[in-house]
């Protein structure tokens, strides 16, 4: 299982995906933070990792490609390559951070702050957003910190 530690990476890595698709960051810092990132990492599975290992491979191919003029022995659509494997790493990403969510991480003792039907506050920033979620964990989209749902299914009980 993944642990709060590896979310907040895991957050980074997203915010890393979010700042290079603007424009924000090139794809030689992309594929440096991430493989930084990656390398933090403790506790998400082998599978997981080796899959995004893999698609920062071929980004750093990609951009290693482009710096040395050999982009036109690319084997396919380097573009289209290169929006497949972000689009991948978004997809992982999200599938570990869902994975989490769902279950109820002991190392967090905070519970997020149950305030009208939809509504959350995060009890570290005091921030309050929407939901529908019943995952067991929520994270708060201010600050990134993770907190038990109060609305989850499992707290109901």
């Amino acid at each position: 299982m993944t642990n709060l530690r590896d979310v907040k990476q895991l957050i980074l890595m997203k915010r890393e995906v979010d700042l290079f698709e603007s424009g924000e960051i090139d794809l030689f810092k992309f594929v440096s933070d991430l493989s930084g990132l990656l390398n933090a990492l403790e506790s998400v599975s082998k599978i997981h990792y080796d899959i995004i290992q893999s698609e920062i491979n071929t980004l750093e191919m990609i951009h290693d490609s482009v710096q040395d003029s050999s982009i036109a022995r690319w084997q396919g659509d380097l573009k289209k390559d290169r929006e497949q494997s972000v689009s991948n790493l978004k997809k992982i990403i999200s599938s570990v951070m869902e994975e989490y969510l769902k279950n109820s991480d002991s190392s967090v003792l905070e519970c997020a702050i149950s305030l009208s039907s939809n509504w959350l506050q995060c009890p570290f920033c005091h921030d309050a957003w929407a939901t529908l979620s019943e995952d067991a964990m929520v994270v708060c989209p201010n600050c990134s910190h993770s907190s038990h749902n109060p609305k989850s299914k499992s707290s109901s009980t």
